[in-house]
């Protein structure tokens, strides 16, 4: 695929999806068989007992993966951007070597918000 947005992109999609994916996977492992066995008792489907016996179980575990995982790609995306692949890191890479201090420094506190802003929403979740 070459280099620039593309690439850095689909990098950061896939790991994004392994490590959402293995973190909600452990999730579900966890949880409390006896009410998945109560919905399966009534005659529901694969489906309703996704919905009713394991989601409510794992919805809250789910949201702070997201999070974390946002957190987690936001952060690597801005690096993976200031060396080439586009994004908040390109235009930071840009304005330093422009040496645009305003602009360095309202790009660095965008990032920090954004940050920020998702440690919030973590915590009040």
């Amino acid at each position: 695929v070459g280099f620039g947005m593309l690439p850095g992109t689909l990098a950061m999609t896939l790991f994004c999806i392994g490590f959402g994916g293995k973190l909600m996977a452990e999730a579900i492992e966890a949880i409390r068989k006896g009410p998945v066995e109560a919905v399966r008792a009534t005659g529901a489907g694969h489906l309703q007992i996704f919905v009713f016996g394991v989601l409510p179980q794992v919805r809250v575990a789910w949201a702070g993966i997201a999070i974390y995982t946002w957190d987690v790609v936001f952060r690597a995306s801005t690096v993976v951007g200031f060396f080439g692949a586009g994004g908040m890191g390109f235009f930071l890479r840009e304005s330093v070597q422009r040496v645009e201090s305003q602009q360095v420094a309202a790009i660095i506190l965008t990032i920090a918000a954004a940050l920020w802003a998702g440690y919030i929403i973590g915590k009040c979740w």
